[in-house]
C-alpha cells in the first residue's frame, strides 16, 4: 500500500505569500550527535477542513486545508503520517523520523542542483500560514510541524497534532464500480473484485490476471489500491507495480498494470493498450526508432507486439507515426527556419492532424474490408476524404482586382 507510506505530501498546493528569510545557521542535526528534540506548545497546527481546489486549467481537486502557527525565524517542514506507520517503521522515534525527512530533502536538492529551500511545495517561511494539501485518506493522522535551520538540518524544535478525517458518503459514480468485473481488451484480460477503501477516493482490487496473453499472476497475493477520479467517473490503474518475475530470455521483468477502466455502452473496456501505443508514439518525438525499442519494452517481444494489433490497426499505426510530428531536432530546424513560434506550432499540429486522419480511414475503411468496421467511425472517415477530395479539386478563381491598399 504505497499511499500508507510516511512521506506522503511530497506535493502540496498553496499560494506562498513569503520569500526567503535570513536563515539561522546554528542549532542544526548533522547526523553525528543525538538529536535532542523541544516540542513547542506554542506552535499550533489546526485541521480546517476538506475544500476544492481549482486548477489553472478549471479541473477541480479535493485537497485537505491547514492553518499553522509558528513564530520560528527560518523554516519549517510539514509531515504526515498514519499512527501505526509511524509505529511499525520508526518504532515511534520522532527523531529518526524527522532525520530522515530532512536528509531526503536535502539529498533531492542536491541532486537537482538547488538549495533546499527552494522547495516551495515543501519547505515554508515563517509568513506561510495556509497550506492546502494534496487529498488524504480517512482516518486518524499525526501531523508534525518540523522546524529546520539555514542549511536545510533539524533544529529539534517541533509540534505535532493528531487529527481524524471522516470519511465522506458515497457517491452513486462510486459506487458504481463495486462488485466483481471481467474486463479485457483481446490480448489480456482480468477477472477483478472491487471492494470499497476510501469512499470517493480509493479502491482495493483483488483478481485474477487472465487471457491469452497472460502470465500466472494473482492480484490478490498484493492487492492494488486504485482511485477514483470524479471528474469523469473513472477508475484508474496507472504504471501500478505489481511485482517482478524471472523470465529465460529477458531476465527480471516488472509486471505493470497500466490504463484506465470504464463501462461503455453496456460494456467493460480496459485501455491498457492504448495507453500503451500513445506512450510509444510520445516517445518517437526523440527519435522515430525509439518507438520500437518502447514497444518492446511494453510488449515483451515481438509475439506480443503481433497480438496487440489486427493488420489494418498496426498499418494504421505505422502510418500515423510516419506522417505526425517529426523528432525533436527537426522540429528545432523547423523553429529556426520559421523564425515565428506561432508557425512551428501550427506546422507540428497540422502534422498530427493530418497523420491522425490518414490514419483514422485507413483503419475505419480498412476495417469495412475485414468485418471490423465501425458505422460511426466509417462516416467520419468518408466526410474527412469527402473535404480533402473538395479541397483538391474545387476550381480556383484568380482575383482580378486589389481588395488591399498597398504602398509602392
Amino acid at each position: 500500500a504505497v499511499i500508507a507510506c510516511l512521506a506522503v505530501c511530497a506535493c502540496v498546493k498553496h499560494n506562498p505569500s513569503g520569500h526567503r528569510v535570513d536563515p539561522d545557521h546554528g542549532g542544526g542535526h548533522d547526523g553525528k550527535d543525538e538529536l535532542v528534540l523541544r516540542e513547542r506548545t506554542d506552535w499550533t497546527i489546526r485541521y480546517v477542513a476538506r475544500e476544492n481546489w481549482v486548477n489553472d486549467d478549471g479541473s477541480v481537486d479535493r485537497v485537505e486545508h491547514f492553518k499553522f502557527a509558528y513564530t520560528g525565524s527560518t523554516y519549517y517542514i510539514i509531515r504526515f503520517v498514519r499512527p501505526e506507520d509511524f509505529r511499525d517503521a520508526y518504532n515511534s522515534d520522532a527523531a529518526a523520523f524527522f532525520t530522515y525527512e530532512a536528509e531526503s530533502l536535502l539529498k533531492d536538492a542536491k541532486a537537482d542542483g538547488v538549495d533546499f529551500w527552494q522547495y516551495t511545495d515543501e519547505v515554508f517561511a515563517p509568513a506561510i500560514k495556509d497550506v492546502y494539501f494534496n487529498r488524504l485518506r480517512s482516518g486518524t493522522w499525526t501531523a508534525f510541524l518540523v522546524e529546520l535551520d539555514g542549511k536545510g538540518a533539524v533544529t529539534g524544535n517541533y509540534a505535532e497534532e493528531t487529527f481524524t478525517i471522516s470519511e465522506e458518503d458515497p457517491s452513486d459514480a462510486y459506487l458504481s464500480w463495486l462488485g466483481r468485473w471481467e474486463v479485457t481488451n483481446g490480448r489480456v484480460g482480468y477477472e477483478l473484485t472491487v471492494s470499497p477503501l476510501d469512499n470517493n477516493y480509493l479502491y482495493r482490487v483483488d483478481g485474477w490476471e487472465c487471457g491469452e496473453a497472460a502470465g500466472d499472476f494473482q492480484l490478490d497475493q498484493e492487492y492494488l489500491e486504485t482511485e477514483f477520479w470524479a471528474p469523469d467517473g473513472c477508475m484508474y490503474f496507472i504504471s501500478q507495480f505489481l511485482g517482478s518475475y524471472e523470465d529465460e530470455k529477458f531476465g527480471t521483468v516488472d509486471e505493470l498494470f497500466l490504463g484506465r477502466i470504464f463501462d461503455s455502452g453496456g460494456y467493460t473496456v480496459i485501455t491498457d493498450e492504448g495507453l500503451d501505443l500513445a506512450v510509444a508514439s510520445f516517445t518517437g518525438l526523440v527519435a522515430k526508432e525509439n518507438i520500437v525499442g518502447t514497444m518492446g519494452i511494453l510488449y515483451g517481444d515481438i509475439a506480443g507486439i503481433a497480438a496487440a494489433f489486427t493488420a489494418i490497426s498496426g498499418f494504421a499505426f505505422l502510418v500515423f507515426n510516419l506522417l505526425c510530428a517529426p523528432c525533436f531536432a527537426a522540429i528545432g530546424a523547423i523553429r529556426r527556419e520559421m523564425n515565428n513560434a506561432k508557425w512551428t506550432w501550427f506546422a507540428i499540429l497540422y502534422q498530427c492532424g493530418f497523420a491522425y486522419v490518414i490514419a483514422l480511414m485507413v483503419n475505419q475503411f480498412g476495417g469495412a474490408f475485414t468485418g471490423e468496421a465501425n458505422p460511426f467511425g466509417i462516416a467520419v472517415a468518408a466526410l474527412l476524404l469527402g473535404g480533402m477530395i473538395y479541397m483538391l479539386f474545387r476550381p480556383y478563381k484568380e482575383a482580378t482586382k486589389l481588395t488591399k491598399k498597398v504602398n509602392v
